[in-house]
């Protein structure tokens, strides 16, 4: 199967498949050397991250900007191919299915090793599965994990003995997991970050297993099994990830640092932007879209993005409590007129709930925009 060629650059984009975000990429130069320029010589990337991390626990981040810095300390049992958003191994180097579709054996990797050393095993993603599903972790997320067999039933509390799930780890480097019903896409289910996998000893030093927001996550504590390993943490300022020589794939792993920077404000981070002190940025403020295509359009990337924004009702009041009159408002909203001109073009009008090409898929089913019906 195809394997990324660099470890950081799948988790930039690992969950890119459709809608767009909008980044600012850097070019150019100054008199004096300017922190992008430091940073393209020392292998460094500068990244606009938006909003400061709630977690560094992969267990209870819910945020994309939480995950993205998630992906450079952690790996699941997949990931997904950046250009085709299929899965392809990670710390999993093979896989067998059963004929029925319900029995995945995972093979990990004999390399794979925590980032303190300790070797990554079926056992480490067995204690995380349980973990992530226990109930009193409230894991916002756990759902993930669903499609595997008694996963919903011992999250919600109706099973109490986790032996009943269907997670077993055989040996130490095997692990198998048995499902309620075939799901097609649980390979790339299993890349999604509330799948890593986290380590025992670590999350047990600092509180119970079901404890969240313990000192486990902060630098100096944290142990991963990813590319990168947490070096500094300074609220509201700058995170920076560290390459991990431990990591299986490290001689691929041309970064030598990442520094993620939680701006919120999009007005200040394309300021930072255009003086050097960001390679990238998540987002741009839309009034600059028409001045980036028009004077500068090598520095704007339109990258694809999962994400889909769409009105909710309150079904239980008037007028909203009859179909056809939300039918009526679903027809009358003019999606591409509000992507086109009030988002500048740096969003896709979305006709239906799943954005188009979703790893080959796209709905056929679509809400279109009709007045007049």
């Amino acid at each position: 199967m195809p394997r990324r060629s660099s470890p950081f650059p799948a988790f930039v984009s690992c969950f890119a498949l459709a809608g767009t975000l909008v980044l600012l990429v850097a070019s150019g130069c100054a008199k004096r050397e300017t922190p992008v320029e430091a940073g393209i010589r020392t292998h460094t990337l500068l990244l606009g991250n938006q909003a400061e991390p709630a977690d560094l626990d992969p267990q209870i981040a819910t945020a994309y900007t939480d995950q993205n810095i998630l992906m450079a300390l952690f790996e699941g049992l997949t990931s997904l191919d950046e250009k085709t958003s299929l899965p392809v191994p990670a710390a999993a180097e093979r896989w067998d299915i059963s004929p029925d579709a319900l029995t995945y054996t995972f093979h990990l990797r004999a390399g794979a090793r925590w980032s303190n050393g300790d070797p990554v095993t079926a056992q480490d993603f067995v204690y995380s599965f349980q973990r992530i599903l226990s109930p009193k972790l409230a894991s916002e997320y756990s759902y993930m994990l669903w499609p595997i067999k008694n996963a919903e039933a011992f999250n919600t509390g109706k099973l109490t003995d986790f032996s009943t799930v269907g997670v077993t780890a055989t040996d130490a480097r095997t692990l198998r997991l048995t499902l309620e019903r075939p799901t097609p896409y649980l390979l790339a289910l299993a890349a999604h970050p509330t799948w890593f996998p986290v380590h025992r000893s670590v999350i047990e030093q600092y509180g119970r297993m079901d404890q969240r927001s313990t000192a486990w996550t902060r630098p100096g504590h944290l142990v991963g099994n990813g590319p990168f390993t947490l070096t500094t943490w300074t609220p509201n300022a700058r995170i920076v990830v560290t390459k991990n020589p431990r990591y299986w794939d490290a001689a691929h792993t041309t970064l030598e640092r990442v520094v993620f920077f939680p701006t919120e404000n999009p007005d200040v981070e394309e300021r930072d932007f255009r003086a050097g002190q960001l390679h990238l940025t998540f987002d741009v403020p839309v009034s600059k879209i028409s001045v980036y295509r028009e004077r500068a359009p090598a520095q704007l990337r339109l990258d694809p993005f999962l994400q889909t924004f769409f009105f909710r009702f309150n079904v239980t009041r008037p007028p909203f409590d009859r179909a056809p009159v939300r039918r009526a408002f679903a027809l009358a909203i003019d999606r591409d007129a509000i992507a086109r001109h009030v988002l500048g073009g740096s969003r896709l009008p979305a006709t239906h709930l799943t954005p188009d090409n979703c790893a080959g898929y796209t709905a056929r089913a679509h809400v279109p925009t009709d007045p007049d019906a």
